[in-house]
């Protein structure tokens, strides 16, 4: 069966590997197809100045949503993140809540323990793909 992704959410090990962007709904891990994430927020570190006024300060962040079989979970944890709960991306996503533009970015990926979703038979729900010390590739 072919899969037509519904979203533009891509994702590849490393830094700077635009090149090997691949759409999240076309992974599988040897028996489902995963399902397309939900950006839930995106941030920077606000500061106020000496005026008292609120600036931006720092990396950007992003939090992605999304439902994980176990079998997806351990796909990630020991291919794209190399056997460990953070790593390196880089990665494609909107580039605000409810933005129809996307951009690709590159950081560092880091999922729960398991332990810490919740759980349905085999399934976590709501699973939180943290994006952090972000920076636009260019």
């Amino acid at each position: 069966m072919a899969i037509s992704p519904q979203y533009q959410f891509k994702v590849a090990a490393g830094l700077n590997n635009a090149g090997s962007l691949v759409n999240v709904e076309t992974l599988t891990d040897g028996e489902r197809y995963f399902y397309a994430p939900t950006l839930m927020n995106d941030y920077v570190l606000r500061q106020p100045g000496a005026d008292g006024l609120g600036f931006s300060r720092g990396y950007r962040s992003f939090t992605w949503q999304s439902d994980l079989w176990r079998g997806q979970y351990g796909y990630l944890y020991g291919t794209l993140l190399t056997g460990s709960l953070s790593n390196y991306v880089t990665f494609q996503t909107l580039e605000a809540v409810n933005s129809g533009a996307y951009s690709v970015w590159q950081g560092i990926l880091t999922l729960p323990q398991m332990n810490d979703m919740t759980r349905n038979f085999k399934m976590y729900q709501n699973v939180n793909w943290q994006f952090t010390r972000c920076l636009p590739v260019t």
